[in-house]
């Protein structure tokens, strides 16, 4: 007790140690910084090209604003290149994700999968699956090449140095789905629903929702309403709107488990409602903002016809409620809301045109792993 005092007297007050802590990391950070921009520029000794590992790190804290630097994508980006010279291979992928998205500099489409391809050929886990998906998919104009798609996605899955989920859940859905019937790869049901699950269970929404589905409707697997709405939940609490209107369905109903999930429409229409507000953006490289788009624009539709016909909601205001929910999924291009909107509000049938012409003008934005 003695020394505890003792100390106390020494560094003074509460203010005064944590100013002397506020001191000590700005110092360190000043230091460290100082340092990092030497390291990069000249490497241990003078005339040597900079430590790309040194590159990299200040490449990341421009990226995020740490060290007390000022957040620059431009700069970020900048000594991503830089370490990429050096086979850094983490670099070569952030410069690469830099190119495709346009952070810090223009965005280079051709330039991305480049630097994605350079990285492949370094075993980067991710890059190989980035490449794997574009030469699949034909993304960016890019000729498809499923062939060679499929066999990246496959090493990317496959990969000792890292476990990929959502890479996992690529090669179960190029199987489950056909894409790799004209490739090397033979299709196997077992194991493509074996990656799903090892997906699910690290956190994968995309791997949780399908498994989701498949339990709900008998894909692949047996009829089990209790696991199907055990992966919806999973996923919905990640902000997946596919899934959230998978537990509206599951609320409409009921689970046939007495004691799992009870029959409730205003929790059919709050599962709705929360895929109809989600944000339309790729949740999964693989498949794109499309699915996405569709859940948000049947979620629109939903909460219309749940207004319209008084489920899980007050009838006060059902038409006025209900236009509106019918018009923003008719923004989307769904068939059934115009059809509603003509029939409720045939003065505002300007809606298909307008808002088609710019639904094609959209662009399929991918999300970053």
């Amino acid at each position: 007790m003695q020394w505890i005092q003792k100390t106390k007297n020494d560094l003074g007050s509460t203010s005064s140690l944590h100013l002397d802590k506020t001191m000590l990391r700005d110092a360190l950070e000043t230091h460290t910084r100082k340092l990092l921009r030497k390291l990069s520029k000249t490497g241990h000794n003078m005339g040597e090209p900079g430590i790309s590992d040194a590159q990299f790190l200040l490449a990341s804290c421009h990226g995020s604003g740490a060290l007390g630097l000022v957040y620059d994508p431009a700069k970020a980006c900048a000594w991503y290149i830089q370490a990429s010279k050096q086979n850094h291979r983490e670099a070569i992928y952030r410069a690469g994700v830099c190119h495709e998205l346009g952070l810090g500099t223009r965005q280079d489409f051709g330039r991305a999968i480049a630097y994605y391809q350079r990285g492949a050929r370094l075993s980067h886990s991710t890059c190989m699956y980035k490449l794997g998906v574009i030469l699949l998919h034909g993304y960016y104009k890019h000729a498809p090449q499923a062939r060679l798609g499929v066999s990246w996605i496959q090493r990317a899955a496959d990969s000792i140095a890292q476990a990929l989920p959502y890479a996992m859940h690529a090669l179960a859905m190029v199987q489950l789905t056909g894409e790799c019937d004209k490739t090397s790869l033979i299709p196997d049901t077992t194991y493509a629903l074996q990656l799903l699950h090892r997906a699910a269970k690290m956190g994968y929404e995309a791997s949780q929702c399908k498994l989701a589905e498949f339990y709900e409707t008998g894909t692949w697997v047996e009829v089990d309403d209790v696991k199907s709405i055990s992966w919806y939940t999973n996923a919905a609490k990640q902000g997946n709107p596919q899934a959230a209107l998978g537990l509206s369905g599951w609320y409409l109903t009921g689970s046939n488990t007495p004691g799992v999930l009870p029959q409730s429409d205003r929790e059919s229409y709050l599962w709705a409602k929360r895929a109809a507000n989600a944000p339309i953006e790729a949740r999964d490289y693989y498949a794109g903002e499309k699915p996405i788009e569709l859940a948000v624009a049947n979620g629109c539709y939903l909460v219309g016809y749940y207004s319209e016909n008084g489920i899980g909601v007050a009838r006060d205001t059902s038409t006025e409620e209900a236009v509106l929910w019918y018009r923003k999924a008719a923004c989307l291009g769904h068939r059934l809301a115009m059809r509603r909107l003509k029939a409720l509000a045939p003065t505002q049938e300007d809606t298909e045109s307008s808002h088609t012409s710019r639904r094609r003008r959209r662009k399929t934005e991918c999300l970053i792993m």
